[in-house]
Order: structure tokens, then sequence, then C-alpha cells
């Protein structure tokens, strides 16, 4: 909730393309869909690794590795988007993706790794991750959303907690 007390609900934006290759162009996809929310209380939740996801998945549709076909609503972008609207944010998910949903190939993705074992790369979220810290108000939230192997040994979390704690004691 806000400082003042108030509640909010917030959309958060999603991927371009879905993990296996089957919805395409979901909704609240680039930080210009959220104009409609300036001066409501709904509030923005914003998602680090469908947003990064969506910048991989543009870079292959505009390098002519995925066919244009299946993307109708692409747009330049970068992983700093988001500061475009830092003012509607209160809530953030922070967590990485490995592989590409191709829907030519069948091939998935799997939303929810460290930043190390990322398509994409540490440095890339090292980046997201030090904007956000950087820009962020007090009453903002962050979520790990990392996925485990087995949820009763949480390994994958741990080292994301690490990765977090030694770039935050850097700063």
């Amino acid at each position: 909730s806000f400082s003042n007390g108030q509640s909010w609900l917030a959309l958060e934006n999603m991927p371009v393309m879905d993990n296996f290759a089957e919805e395409i162009d979901p909704l609240f996809i680039y930080p210009k869909d959220f104009e409609l929310l300036k001066g409501c209380k709904t509030k923005v939740t914003w998602d680090v690794c469908h947003y990064s996801n969506t910048e991989a998945n543009i870079e292959r549709v505009l390098s002519g590795q995925f066919h244009r076909k299946y993307y109708q609503n692409i747009q330049e972008i970068n992983s700093l988007d988001f500061l475009k609207i830092k003012e509607q944010i209160v809530h953030w998910h922070f967590s990485a993706f490995s592989g590409i949903a191709d829907p030519s190939l069948s091939d998935i993705c799997k939303e929810g790794v460290i930043p190390a074992k990322s398509t994409l790369g540490d440095l890339y979220y090292r980046r997201v991750f030090e904007k956000i810290i950087e820009t962020a108000q007090e009453n903002h939230h962050m979520v790990f959303e990392i996925q485990e192997t087995d949820y009763s040994n949480r390994i994958e979390t741990k080292g994301m907690i690490e990765w977090a704690q030694s770039l935050l004691s850097s700063s």
C-alpha cells in the first residue's frame, strides 16, 4: 500500500510472446500502454523478466531471425523503458529468462531464472536492477520470482538473494 494508507491495484506488463509460443502480443506490453492509468489509483507492476523477454523477441524480429507475421505490434525498446512510467510503478517482479519461445520451432521460454543463467546475461539484469534501486520510491516493493526444481531446497532463490545483496553492498 502507499505510505498514506491507501490501497492500490496494479496491472502487470506482459511479454510480447508467451512461454510456449502460443499467444502473441498480449495486453500491457509497452510503457505507453499504461498511459490510460495516469491520474487514477490503478498503478503498475513492472515485470523485468517479461520486458527483457519482449526485448529479446523484438531483436530477433528486427534481425530477421523471427518472422514478422507473428509480431504485428513491435517497437524498438530497451531495458530502461520503465523510467518513462516510473511514477506509476509501485511493485516490481524481478527475474530473468532462458530460452526464447519461437512459434516456428516450438521452442519455449523458462521464466524465473537467475541472471547468471539467463539468455541475456548477468550484465543486462545488473544494469536494470541498479537503475530500479536508484529510482525506486520508499513505498515500492520488489518480488524475486524465481523457479526452483525443488521448492523444499531453494537453491536458485538463495543465489538470487546473494546476487542482489552483492549489488546492494557495492553501491
